[in-house]
């Protein structure tokens, strides 16, 4: 719960500053210049890993009260969840990554949207509503845009073996989601379903796969889309490697 409101308190400070939305002030009555608030900020996201938050405990504690009382948890846990603020993040994307090394930028976002994600899940199991983060056509647009979706879950054995791992290695090259849509349809082509199957069943299926959406309307997802030629010629190399040609 304390990860879910720090972040979001973290988050709103880098975005404040580096917008000229918001001006801090030292107890001396002088400005916090922004090179310092970046710095605290990148601090703050490489310690995350530290905090006392995983679901899985998350879990085992619902289990052992009443449905009231699992409601109030969720309230607070969702605290630091603002839909507009998703929106103004995804607004000044490009301007935070002028400012900000945008491995902090990418890697504090999806750890918001993945942390809602996970307790979105973990609420629908005990038949509370909150929102799924994933479904809102803003961030929807926003993977599209930038190709890629990295989430981080919160199991216990994997807090500091995530925080270890980023840093031998903070910078990776992800295989665009569009890459990964041709790839399928093109797995789909070779077993020939097209012709026993409709394409907003298939569209269903590799969004499903792909993008772990199985909510949408498939006529309204990427999947169902026409991709452009350069997505089609990179899954075509990768499925070369697997002897699809």
């Amino acid at each position: 719960m304390d990860l879910s409101i720090q972040l979001a308190y973290n988050m709103g400070r880098i975005l404040g500053s580096v917008t000229g939305k918001q001006t801090e002030y030292s107890e001396d009555g002088s400005p916090i210049a922004t090179k310092d608030i970046i710095r605290s900020f990148e601090e703050y996201i490489d310690d995350w890993s530290q905090l006392d938050f995983y679901t899985e405990g998350l879990f085992k504690e619902l289990l052992h009260i009443d449905h009231i009382a699992r409601q109030a948890v969720f309230r607070m846990c969702c605290k630091g969840l603002d839909i507009e603020f998703i929106a103004r993040w995804i607004r000044n994307y490009d301007i935070l990554c002028e400012r900000v090394d945008d491995y902090y930028i990418n890697r504090s976002f999806w750890l918001y949207l993945s942390l809602y994600s996970e307790l979105h899940d973990i609420a629908s199991l005990f038949d509370i509503t909150i929102i799924d983060v994933y479904s809102l056509r803003s961030v929807e647009d926003f993977i599209f845009e930038q190709g890629h979706r990295r989430e981080y879950r919160f199991t216990k054995e994997l807090v500091n073996k995530t925080q270890q791992d980023d840093n031998n290695n903070k910078k990776y090259t992800s295989l665009p989601r569009t890459h990964r849509i041709a790839a399928v349809w093109g797995l789909i082509d070779k077993l020939g379903l097209r012709r026993s199957k409709d394409k907003t069943t298939l569209a269903a299926f590799v969004e499903a796969v792909t993008g772990g959406n199985i909510d949408a309307q498939p006529q309204d997802t990427v999947s169902y889309k026409k991709l452009e030629s350069s997505a089609q010629e990179a899954a075509a190399k990768w499925l070369k490697k697997i002897g699809i040609e």
